[in-house]
């Protein structure tokens, strides 16, 4: 007969051995289960000699073994399944087994509605608090808005005399124009010099020849954003030939920002003007600007109506 020893270990290794080629449970357990009827039968099959030990104690002792050999098989096969279900749950979701598109839309869906409760939950406390903080807003949006009057105020002082300047020279030269029995039709606009928040822009005068020649006077305001000064005036006169004959573009530039001004010749090739540049704190107190600004706009306003009553 086989030891109890040898029994115990073989039914053991059987149940191994078994439990890597099924995935069912109990199976696994009648290889220590037969081991266990063997060792009886063999306890039972003694002579009356150490009657005591084969009847009693070695049956005991194969029963313990019994439970605790079924014991670490179920156990271990337990931990097995855990893990192997472990890893596919984990799998399942967060990588999503290829071809498994209803474990990845329940994963994708479970995220995003837990995403959809964190951020409606942050975002209604940012609402709360913002609702909540109605008279420090109000305060601030106070203090923005006089401080962006009092630059305003400050900036116009600077900056409106002298568009004004150049507008009331374009006029003029219009007037006398007309005077001479020259067509031009005028369209005007109002573009501030100074605006707050938005940019403004456009021609504030346009001369419309009856040759087609087009002739604008273009102010972009400057821009007053949170009590700073972001953005300069600027002018500009760009010229269309009518005729096709000359394409002369932007022929005269002028900028006025917080601390400098301008007058830029567009063209050195066709305009003698020189160009200049000042920083007075007001402009139109500066004698050799003004001057400079007489010449510039003369001679560009001369070229336009040559080019403009020019015959064919």
């Amino acid at each position: 007969m086989i030891s109890l020893p040898l029994q115990i270990s073989l039914g053991l290794f059987l149940s191994a051995t078994l439990a890597s080629i099924t995935e069912w449970p109990w199976p696994k357990f009648v290889p220590i289960i037969v081991a266990f009827v063997i060792t009886l039968c063999e306890a039972f099959s003694r002579g009356p000699k150490h009657r005591w030990f084969y009847k009693f104690v070695l049956p005991a002792l194969s029963a313990i073994a019994l439970v605790a050999s079924c014991w670490i098989v179920w156990s271990d096969d337990k931990k097995a399944r855990n893990s192997e279900t472990q890893s596919s749950t984990q799998w399942n979701r967060i990588e999503g087994k290829l071809g498994d598109e209803e474990a990845t839309k329940r994963y994708l869906d479970a995220v995003g509605n837990l995403t959809h409760q964190l951020t409606a939950a942050k975002t209604g406390s940012s609402v709360e608090k913002f609702f909540s903080s109605e008279r420090e807003r109000q305060k601030l949006r106070d203090e923005v808005n006089q401080a962006n009057r009092k630059l305003l105020l400050a900036y116009e002082i600077r900056m409106n005399p002298v568009r004004d300047y150049v507008i009331s020279k374009f006029d003029s030269w219009l007037t006398e124009v007309r005077k001479r029995g020259i067509k031009v039709e005028i369209t005007n606009s109002d573009i501030p010099a100074v605006s707050v928040g938005v940019q403004r822009g456009g021609a504030a005068r346009e001369a419309v020849f009856a040759s087609g020649d087009r002739i604008s006077l273009q102010f972009y305001s400057a821009l007053i954003v949170d009590g700073r000064l972001k953005g300069n005036l600027h002018c500009q006169m760009p010229f269309v030939s009518g005729k096709g004959l000359f394409q002369a573009g932007e022929v005269f530039a002028m900028g006025m920002g917080e601390n400098r001004y301008t007058i830029a010749n567009q063209r050195p090739s066709r305009f003698t003007y020189k160009p200049y540049e000042g920083k007075a704190d007001n402009p139109i107190q500066d004698q050799e600007f003004i001057s400079r600004l007489d010449q510039a706009l003369d001679e560009v306003m001369a070229f336009v109506v040559e080019e403009a009553t020019a015959p064919k």
